[in-house]
């Protein structure tokens, strides 16, 4: 559950430490707080750069919190991102299914 935590350290992009087992989501899974308001904590705390890593269990994510490269990464570079790993079901909820971040191929 740590194997990954050297990952953003190796590209050098700026990234919060994380726990094993839970990486930063600590609060999170122990229902503290909600996805939401950790990335409006980490955003408020990292407004001075483009982008920091953090880990979500132990898989590293991106945090992008420059607009031009936010509009960069979902206009222009869209294509580099066609499956996503979280899905929606249809049936359950077709509106969601057919946004753009559930959206498979």
């Amino acid at each position: 559950m740590v194997r990954n935590f050297n990952f953003w350290k190796k590209l050098g992009i700026p990234y919060l430490k994380p726990i094993p087992f839970v990486g930063n989501l600590k609060d999170t899974v122990l229902q503290k707080t909600n996805i939401g308001l950790f990335l409006k904590k980490v955003y408020d705390e990292n407004q001075d750069k483009p982008y920091v890593g953090i880990f979500c269990f132990d898989q590293p994510c991106l945090v992008v919190m420059d607009l031009e490269l936010v509009k960069n990464i979902l206009i222009k570079d869209s294509h580099n991102f066609i499956d996503r790993v979280v899905r929606a079901d249809e049936k359950v909820d077709p509106l969601m299914a057919k946004c753009v971040a559930f959206l498979k191929g």
